[in-house]
């Protein structure tokens, strides 16, 4: 059985306390979702996919997500850099019927680094603002490992577990070559 320490509603409010959550953000059980997501301003959890996670990973997704939720642009920045140009590119070209792949394709890369600017958001707050002692690429490691996916979307838009492991020992932990 989980202490009142390791509850989500009690680490959510330990993060929101800190500083570490938008004061209005809130949190909600879902079935619906594999482990954690993000959408307007809550972040949603699935107690029956996330029971037994230590209270490390719980923070790091938690936090994960509220980056997420942070950047509400990043749809009209998608649109705004990649859509409008391409559009009028293929529009003066005549090709206006090849639009879908290139968007497909820029959305893709545009969602990826997104998931890197979210791992390295909770693993900066894990480190500075919560005093985290051990290197957040380890505890990325370490959540990954416990992650359920069941879409095929999700693997398409995430960086492999590989990558994101690499990617922050090499930003926020300093470390190259131990990954």
């Amino acid at each position: 059985m989980n202490s009142k320490g390791d509850s989500i509603d009690f680490i959510f409010q330990d993060l929101k306390d800190k500083g570490c959550i938008t004061a209005s953000d809130k949190i909600k059980e879902s079935e619906d979702c594999d482990n954690f997501h993000a959408e307007h301003g809550i972040i949603y959890f699935n107690p029956k996919k996330i029971n037994g996670w230590d209270v490390k990973s719980k923070r790091f997704c938690i936090l994960h997500e509220e980056k997420h939720n942070r950047i509400p642009y990043r749809y009209i920045g998608f649109l705004i850099i990649s859509c409008i140009p391409i559009t009028l590119l293929l529009f003066i070209s005549g090709l206006l019927l090849i639009i879908p792949f290139p968007i497909i394709v820029l959305f893709v890369a545009f969602k990826r680094l997104e998931e890197y600017d979210c791992d390295e958001f909770a693993s900066i707050m894990l480190r500075d603002k919560l005093g985290e002692l051990e290197q957040p690429a380890k505890i990325l490691e370490k959540t990954l490992e416990k992650i359920e996916c069941k879409d095929c979307i999700s693997g398409i838009i995430h960086p492999t577990h590989e990558k994101r492991v690499r990617h922050i020992a090499k930003i926020v932990d300093k470390k190259i070559g131990d990954y």
